[in-house]
């Protein structure tokens, strides 16, 4: 039952009451603030704000008619409103009636008849910050007739409105969708929703239900007007109930519902005194539980964006709500029910776009989300380079073109590269390095406006060359097959892929501008090793002919080299010994002898080169009954080897 009805204002034209529900709730309960309207005004409609902080009304005085705002204060009582300057500078002479601010808080709808017209149509304006919109009329929806009581969905992707019908002097409840051209062609909802005269219909949250004045028989104290509700199953409307049980002589019309609280006009039949009051009712209103999700869009930089934001079914991919952000501030809000996963798409007007996932289902408390999302003004490109062989990090040169040569490069570490490129504009990325293959990567933002940031793994080929290694026996001239290894001086880790198409064939490829060590080992044979330095050239082809151990003797070690002044061994000494290493393991009737060469005043340093000779060859497990190591003074010579045979030795 009514609980302490609050009397705020008189009004004196009963036939465009305002019946607009903002929050359609499950239970509603007592309030007890009332709103300070202007004195003497005549009021013609209100509307409250989701979190019933905000109410927007009409009003006329002395023949003028204006929108007001009140705020609730700390102490939870209504202020006395403001005129809404800013938007009633567009509506001089208009009649006003029947506000309704959209679930979203983004626009206001309302009726309103020009002063050279004869019938009510329906507007909108837009909430930017404090300041409303120029008012634009709904030309679909509006007709020759009077068009009053807009009500929207909080999707915003249905409106539901009363018009009159001039065979029954009464109104009817239409309704139109948003379509991909705009509002489709209103069409008047069917019994039993419709049966004689229907007024001031609002819409819950979720769209599946509606509540509306009917003028239906009900013996409620023989008042012509009662409050109905009525829900949608399948495509079908159920028989409509009554949703409220006010048991006053006054006929009632809900002005908005929000939050917990429901604002009633209510007044006499002879519409002699209206007022607007709160109360509580023990009736069930149909609902489906619902979530509001709200929150705040900015760029990269902190600043707010102007953004439309579409939700969507995760599962269906179809459009369940759409609305935008409050280009001042750069908030938004959706409501939607606890029945799944949807997507939020927010797009910045020719601009990129955010995803955001949402699982309402979750939410059986009904909480509030919070989804502050951050939309970049530019997009990003992370870049990782690395080389095709080694399949390691590198770095090289990146350069980005874009139209207005605004594009940023940053580097970020080995291999790694950020690539800040503007919206829209068509980006070419070209990533070079020496002795490489020079790569292209066309970037057209507006094919992934729905991505700010795009990663892309480089794989950067270097210009090789190929090389080719023919070895032959010294009297038959006879291709023979041998142990042979090529390694990269510059790049320690790299395989080197050898192939034997035919018998003493190699092949392989080499980089450009490298050092590579090649190799050669055949049992009972001197070794061969060489440094081979890539150049320019496309390929180059290196024979040799074995030569048998014992035929030849002081074989040169032209890669036993020491820095100047130094007495440690360089990586090519090194490969150097690895070959004599492999010839003492490979042939135990040979042992070695060493010839190293120094100037005459370097006797101390050519000691500590033999002790670093002697600390390889023990590292390297060869006994040092196996080798000798002599030394000579001389300024041109490089060190050389001998292999004897034991047996030669022992006699």
């Amino acid at each position: 039952m009514i609980k302490n009805i609050v009397k705020i204002t008189e009004y004196v034209n009963y036939k465009y009451l305002c019946f607009v529900v903002r929050y359609l709730i499950t239970i509603l309960v007592f309030s007890h603030s009332a709103v300070a309207f202007a004195q003497n005004s005549g009021l013609s409609g209100a509307t409250v704000s989701r979190d019933a902080v905000e109410m927007y009304y009409t009003a006329e005085f002395n023949g003028v008619y204006s929108l007001f705002k009140s705020t609730k204060n700390s102490m939870d009582e209504w202020e006395k409103g403001v005129p809404e300057d800013s938007f009633n500078q567009y509506i001089v002479g208009y009649k006003l009636r029947n506000p309704f601010l959209t679930y979203d808080g983004r626009t206001l709808y309302f009726s309103a008849m020009r002063p050279d017209a004869n019938n009510f149509d329906i507007y909108c304006s837009k909430i930017e910050g404090s300041k409303f919109t120029k008012p634009e009329q709904v030309s679909v929806i509006s007709s020759e007739y009077d068009d009053i009581s807009p009500s929207l969905s909080a999707d915003n992707l249905t409106i539901y409105f009363a018009r009159y019908n001039a065979e029954n002097d009464c109104f009817s409840i239409y309704s139109s969708r948003m379509e991909s051209s705009g509002w489709s062609l209103p069409q008047i909802l069917p019994p039993p929703v419709n049966t004689g005269c229907e007024n001031f219909v609002c819409v819950s949250p979720t769209g599946e239900s509606i509540i509306f004045l009917s003028d239906r028989p009900v013996d409620k104290k023989k008042k012509k007007y009662n409050l109905f509700s009525s829900t949608m199953t399948g495509k079908a409307w159920l028989p409509p109930v009554l949703t409220e049980e006010s048991a006053n002589e006054y006929n009632d019309a809900c002005a908005c519902i929000s939050g917990n609280i429901i604002y009633m006009i209510t007044g006499s039949y002879s519409g002699n005194s209206l007022n607007i009051g709160v109360h509580e009712t023990a009736r069930r209103i149909v609902s489906k539980p619902y979530t509001i999700i709200k929150g705040t869009v900015k760029d990269t930089d902190g600043k707010t964006v102007d953004a439309d934001i579409t939700v969507r079914n995760s599962y269906t991919y179809s459009v369940f709500a759409k609305t935008s952000t409050d280009p001042a501030t750069g908030k938004y809000a959706v409501i939607l029910p606890n029945d799944g996963i949807y997507s939020l798409s927010c797009k910045k007007k020719y601009g990129a776009q955010k995803f955001e996932t949402v699982n309402t289902s979750d939410n059986i408390a009904g909480k509030i989300l919070n989804k502050d999302m951050v939309i970049a003004e530019k997009m990003i490109l992370y870049l990782n380079i690395r080389d095709e062989l080694s399949n390691k990090p590198i770095d090289v040169e990146v350069k980005a073109f874009d139209k207005n040569k605004t594009a940023k490069v940053f580097h970020l570490e080995t291999g790694k590269y950020r690539v800040e490129i503007p919206l829209l504009e068509k980006t070419e990325i070209e990533t070079g390095k020496r002795n490489y293959i020079k790569q292209n990567i066309n970037i057209n933002p507006s094919d992934n406006i729905e991505f700010h940031e795009m990663y892309y793994n480089i794989i950067m080929k270097p210009e090789m060359r190929s090389g080719k290694l023919k070895i032959t026996d010294l009297n038959t001239n006879q291709g023979i097959n041998a142990d042979v290894s090529v390694k990269n001086l510059d790049l320690k880790d790299e395989k080197i892929f050898i192939l034997n198409p035919d018998a003493g064939i190699y092949d392989f490829q080499t980089r450009k501008e490298n050092r590579y060590s090649v190799s050669v080992m055949l049992k009972g044979y001197l070794y061969y090793y060489s440094i081979w330095n890539v150049d320019a050239g496309i390929s180059r082809t290196l024979e040799i002919k074995p030569v048998p151990l014992g035929e030849t003797s002081k074989v040169p070690m032209q890669n036993l080299k020491f820095k100047q002044g130094e007495s440690t061994l360089t990586e090519e000494a090194c490969g150097e010994l690895d070959c004599v290493v492999k010839v003492l393991k490979d042939n135990p009737e040979y042992n070695a002898v060493i010839s190293l060469y120094y100037l005459d005043t370097e006797k101390e340093l050519a000691l500590q080169r033999i002790r670093s000779v002697v600390s390889y060859f023990d590292a390297c497990l060869i006994p040092k009954t196996r080798y000798k190591i002599e030394t000579g003074i001389a300024a041109d010579k490089y060190p050389d080897i001998d292999f004897i045979p034991i047996i030669t030795k022992q006699k």
